[in-house]
């Protein structure tokens, strides 16, 4: 099965944090070029690099988001960075796995279902639901 031909934010990902809305934005950008590299028949390390950049950013918004939710005790603190170490762990995964020598075109649209359904799950289950408590908050 193919990758989509574009990957986009839409606001029903918003978590009406604005700082992290702006983030996640971003993040879309990153899977939207990585789905790019995938979909052609040449990747070089492209895929790699488009990959280890999205990771150092991605990292950046962790610290970002964890830095919030831990200043406003947010009670499920520990089970949500648990699940951005878990991301980094899978991430590093396919990393080995390319570096390996695993054939590229099975690699790339397999990363690239990891990434969707990791980042549109933990965005719409995991965020949603800090949304609704820092929102209640008066954080915006």
């Amino acid at each position: 099965m193919p990758t989509p031909k574009r990957i986009e934010w839409t606001p029903q990902f918003s978590v009406n944090v604005r700082a992290l809305d702006e983030q996640h934005k971003r993040i879309f950008m990153m899977l939207d070029a990585i789905n790019q590299i995938v979909r052609r028949e040449k990747k070089g390390h492209d895929l790699i690099d488009v990959l280890d950049a999205m990771v150092l950013y991605v990292q950046e918004h962790f610290r970002d988001e964890e830095r919030l939710l831990k200043q406003y005790n947010y009670p499920e603190f520990d089970e949500h960075k648990q699940g951005h170490k878990e991301f980094l762990r899978q991430t590093g995964g396919f990393r080995v796995r390319y570096f390996e020598g695993e054939e590229d075109q099975e690699l790339g649209v397999e990363l690239m279902r990891y990434l969707l359904r990791w980042v549109k799950n933990h965005i719409m289950v995991q965020d949603r639901a800090y949304s609704a408590y820092l929102n209640d908050l008066g954080v915006t």
